[in-house]
């Protein structure tokens, strides 16, 4: 019987390439075989966790966990640092809040060659509860003031050095870091900041990504999960109404075609 690393891809000129020589390939050599694949495609695959500003939602204490990939396309998630869903709780609008499937799972046939972890985050500096949705996404660009001594840099820098990140295959951690470890080529080119003069300037935009030293093969159907938990004693943005979007972004090789 076939192992998941002795399967195969197609390629357009008859030829199969298993995923054990792919995982020993880096991912500039993937990049440029992928066009010549069949039924495979570079890919990003994302989940977001949100954390409302509210008395209950908007203060994290140490510990506090969310799990992402789990929940796909308009299933229920509860908002971070909250034990079960249900309690103000979300629906996750597809392709906004993630692409993943039902239950946050590849599906039984595909495979993903995970090789680059990234970290979105995303918060404004003036924006209060009035001007998001339920999720956290901005739904009315006009500004109302936040509290009068908010700072954008110190939320950037609290959360960039206070979260901790964790990879999993079922309960294995795989990889893990705070989420500066983890920058994303994609955020804000030029600076956004208060009133009061703290700014934030070329927030994760144009660094380099973070690139696994060997790609992680994840099958169909297979219990995975990024976890998020927070590190710092208290965490609170109730007072400023301020809501935080974290996006993890996965990408790889996503192969739809396996042949054993």
């Amino acid at each position: 019987m076939a192992t998941l690393e002795t399967q195969k891809v197609n390629n357009a000129d008859g030829t199969v390439i298993s995923f054990a020589a792919l995982k020993k390939m880096s991912w500039e050599q993937i990049r440029k075989l992928e066009p010549t694949m069949r039924g495979a495609r570079i890919e990003e695959f994302y989940d977001t966790a949100v954390i409302e500003p509210d008395a209950t939602n908007g203060i994290l204490a140490y510990g506090d966990k969310h799990t992402l990939f789990r929940q796909g396309m308009e299933q229920k998630d509860n908002y971070f640092g909250q034990a079960a869903v249900g309690t103000g709780a979300y629906t996750k609008v597809p392709f906004l809040d993630t692409n993943m499937n039902k239950d946050g799972e590849f599906q039984n046939g595909e495979a993903f060659l995970l090789q680059e972890i990234e970290a979105k985050i995303t918060t404004t500096s003036n924006v209060k509860s009035g001007g998001v949705a339920a999720n956290g996404t901005i739904n009315n660009p006009a500004v109302t003031s936040t509290g009068t001594n908010f700072d954008p840099a110190v939320l950037m820098d609290a959360v960039l050095n206070q979260f901790y990140l964790r990879l999993k295959r079922s309960t294995t951690v795989q990889h893990e870091g705070l989420l500066r470890e983890f920058p994303t080529k994609y955020g804000i080119s030029g600076a956004y900041g208060a009133s009061i003069g703290g700014f934030v300037q070329n927030t994760s935009f144009g660094g380099d990504t973070n690139r696994l030293a060997e790609p992680e093969i994840i099958s169909g159907n297979e219990n995975f999960s990024v976890e998020l938990e927070y590190l710092g004693e208290l965490f609170d943005l109730s007072v400023v109404n301020q809501w935080l979007r974290i996006q993890i972004i996965l990408r790889g090789l996503f192969i739809y075609e396996i042949r054993s």
